[in-house]
């Protein structure tokens, strides 16, 4: 299975690149005196994707990419020193995605902290919201 899926991100060290490969994991491409591309579903040991829905943040902290996996729900590879894997629902409490390949999105802002949108389960747009020590999950 092949995947079109491409995100990027800017940081104060540069851009990053992230794409769901043919192995269905996310990878992150970046240019440290040469091309390098590492997976970091493996690295992070993370439950793979199963969709080509990704997107990626950076709050200036650490950067974070976002996913969907086979059980529909948003996942979380995030950038600390190593990658750490995380599934965000779950934590958020949240509904699940409405479907696999549904559109998924995020933006950082210094005053609202990172937030996450999707279609749920009920037809709802939902937003799973960064609190400084957790995910809470709303519907709009």
């Amino acid at each position: 299975r092949s995947h079109d899926s491409l995100t990027s991100t800017n940081t104060g060290v540069g851009g990053r690149v992230f794409y769901i490969g043919t192995d269905d994991h996310v990878h992150w491409v970046r240019k440290d005196g040469v091309w390098k591309d590492d997976d970091i579903t493996a690295s992070g040991g993370a439950v793979p994707p199963d969709s080509g829905t990704i997107t990626c943040v950076d709050d200036g902290a650490h950067t974070a990419v976002y996913y969907i996996d086979k059980n529909f729900h948003v996942r979380e590879l995030s950038l600390q020193g190593t990658w750490i894997a995380s599934d965000v629902t779950s934590m958020a409490a949240g509904v699940s995605v409405k479907k696999k390949d549904g559109a998924l999105t995020c933006f950082y802002q210094p005053s609202a902290g990172i937030r996450i949108y999707f279609v749920g389960s009920d037809g709802q747009v939902q937003e799973f919201a960064w609190q400084g020590s957790r995910w809470t999950a709303t519907t709009l």
